[in-house]
């Protein structure tokens, strides 16, 4: 009787404490009915805020709203950010950059949870279950018994971007192949398109090593580095024919077109060549010379008379 008694006055202790505290126990469906959706930023950087959209059934009664911002990795919360009313029915919040957060770097992993307080005291929190909003994902539990939507910070990416060509011609190649390797060993692969260009999507602050292949041209590595900005990087790939030792594409004068090639040819087997046929016609007509020489010499000899041979009487 006496256990039975405790436990009565036990329950009235705990009903007049949630009284006086205004803390009213709102069941999921409650919440579910009064919040309509949530949304959040998408890929945050460590440069970049961080943004929360909560649109509820209706204004009616609410008195303000925020969202605590905590990270789920370490023990570690932040000031409360305030949520202000945007028609129709929408309440926002947005963060500073994340770089201005103790511990907010890339690979951090955080999360949060939202609550409207109402005029007469009470107030909800999400994410309660069974949670309703499919589109977030739900964090372990945090602190003293509090579950988050989970958020990420991404690194800053950028595009790296050129175009794979002929060194001497400036033809674009098509379906060269490229593969980008960063310093942690990670590589990425790539394939120019019908005009030679090919683009690398979401690269990371660094330095990287691209390596360029295409058939019947030698194989070059090149290094890139991507600072803080989209990148452009154009590749010219030498003909594997071009004689070794030599350039395929150099400067002026005799030199220059020596060691240039021509629709595959090297300059300098195309002076050995001209110089055979100018030989050979040289030949061809010094021959002809000689044979109408000799054959001038032979007429003129067989029709002239002999002078006599003393003076004359």
């Amino acid at each position: 009787m006496v256990r039975k008694l405790a436990s009565v006055f036990a329950l009235g202790a705990c009903a007049l404490l949630l009284a006086a505290s205004g803390v009213s126990a709102e069941s999921p469906k409650s919440n579910s009915s009064l919040i309509v959706a949530i949304y959040q930023s998408n890929h945050i950087t460590e440069h970049q805020r961080f943004t929360v959209s909560v649109q509820v059934a209706s204004t009616t009664g609410i008195s303000y709203a925020y969202f605590n911002f905590c990270q789920l990795t370490s023990p570690v919360c932040y000031r409360p950010v305030a949520m202000t009313l945007h028609a129709p029915n929408w309440y926002v919040g947005t963060t500073n950059p994340m770089s201005s957060y103790y511990q907010m770097v890339p690979g951090s992993r955080a999360g949060y949870n939202i609550t409207i307080v109402y005029t007469d005291n009470h107030n909800i929190t999400v994410p309660a279950f069974p949670n309703a909003f499919s589109n977030l994902t739900v964090a372990t539990e945090v602190g003293s018994g509090w579950f988050m939507f989970a958020m990420s910070v991404s690194n800053l990416t950028f595009n790296l971007t050129g175009v794979v060509q002929d060194s001497t011609t400036s033809g674009v190649l098509a379906a060269a192949h490229l593969t980008l390797n960063a310093q942690n060993g990670s590589t990425t692969t790539a394939v120019t398109s019908g005009e030679g260009a090919y683009t690398f999507g979401a690269v990371q602050n660094g330095t990287y090593r691209l390596e360029v292949a295409h058939p019947g041209y030698k194989t070059t590595n090149q290094t890139v580095v991507v600072d803080g900005r989209d990148t452009v990087q154009n590749v010219p790939l030498t003909n594997a024919s071009a004689p070794a030792g030599k350039k395929t594409s150099g400067g002026g004068g005799l030199s220059g077109f020596l060691t240039n090639s021509f629709a595959g040819v090297p300059g300098w087997a195309i002076v050995a060549a001209l110089l055979v046929v100018v030989v050979a016609l040289v030949a061809v007509a010094l021959m002809r010379k000689r044979r109408r020489f000799g054959a001038t010499g032979r007429s003129e000899s067989s029709g002239a008379t002999t002078p006599p041979s003393g003076p004359p009487t």
